[in-house]
């Protein structure tokens, strides 16, 4: 996400706003040190979305400006949202267990070779058992989209929702139209 699409995502009312960190990523801000001054005043929660944890990621990061940090499981010290990637059928009880002394994770769904933004969707029954087994906070993510995100908060009742591909017309590429839908679809306006 580029200073201009987060200052819109803000403006149409977004919560939160995720900047990816990982170099392999078609969304991957190669520069992102440069746009950090134009998002100083963001009121947004600023959230690093790191793929696998790394020392290095961390380091590139500049000081103070994200306010959380989203990695794949397993947990490092600064990793505030881990992701949980369940694989299709997956036992709720062994999910729940995996996360137990969590705060909060992000479910989003396994896809082999990628690390999210795929545009697949989780098992919204799966992810409805698991928000009333968790005892923490969810955030689901996973191929929402203004046309499903309604929907999905409806049947699931998690914390939060998560969009990535869901509000692009091209991976990397934000839809302002697509991002303007999702926060209204998601907060019902």
């Amino acid at each position: 996400m580029n200073a201009s699409d987060a200052l819109y995502a803000e403006e149409c009312g977004a919560d939160a706003l995720g900047f990816v960190m990982q170099p392999q990523s078609k969304r991957y801000i190669e520069d992102f040190n440069s746009i950090v001054a134009d998002l100083s005043n963001v009121e947004a929660r600023k959230v690093a979305v790191m793929g696998s944890y790394s020392e290095d990621k961390v380091a590139r990061m500049p000081a103070g400006f994200f306010t959380d940090v989203q990695a794949i499981l397993p947990l490092q010290p600064i990793v505030t949202i881990p992701v949980f990637r369940p694989r299709p059928g997956s036992d709720i009880q062994l999910a729940v267990e995996e996360t137990k002394g969590l705060e909060t994770v992000l479910l989003d769904p396994f896809s082999e070779g990628a690390e999210g933004g795929t545009g697949h969707t989780l098992d919204w029954g799966w992810a409805k058992e698991f928000v009333e087994a968790f005892a923490g906070k969810v955030i689901l993510a996973g191929g929402l989209n203004q046309g499903n995100v309604a929907e999905a908060i409806k049947q699931v009742q998690p914390w939060g929702v998560d969009a990535c591909s869901g509000t692009e017309s091209a991976p990397g590429i934000k839809d302002r139209a697509k991002i303007k839908g999702f926060i209204g679809a998601a907060k019902g306006w």
